[in-house]
């Protein structure tokens, strides 16, 4: 009888354990919903990818690097300083949805919420 009870438990906690990873693979992002939540912060007007002209290093805002990452979003771009148009600084971020949503660009640095 014991045997039984044991492998039921275990049959449970087998259950639970697939029941929470399909419900964190439906929660997750998708690539056009992080670009939309980039798209939606204030960092985006200010950070994107990175080119050269004359040897300087420029910030495109129009071209940037967000996929979705497992559970979250990965953005990769560069950011304008506040005092210089040139040589921006490189910044990876993970985050969710929201977070992302509220990232800022702070000097050149990605900072969630207000500098």
């Amino acid at each position: 009888m014991m045997a039984v009870k044991r492998n039921g438990v275990a049959a449970l906690a087998v259950l639970l354990v697939v029941a929470f990873a399909v419900q964190a693979a439906d929660d997750a992002p998708t690539d056009a919903e992080c670009a939309q939540a980039w798209e939606d912060s204030g960092a985006s007007d200010s950070c994107g990818t990175l080119y050269y002209s004359n040897g300087a290093g420029y910030v495109d805002t129009s071209g940037y690097n967000v996929e979705a990452r497992s559970d979250k979003c990965h953005v990769d771009v560069y950011c304008r300083l506040a005092t210089m148009p040139v040589n921006p600084q490189h910044n990876q971020f993970l985050g969710t949805l929201d977070e992302v949503e509220s990232l800022n660009n702070c000097d050149g640095a990605l900072k969630v919420g207000n500098c």
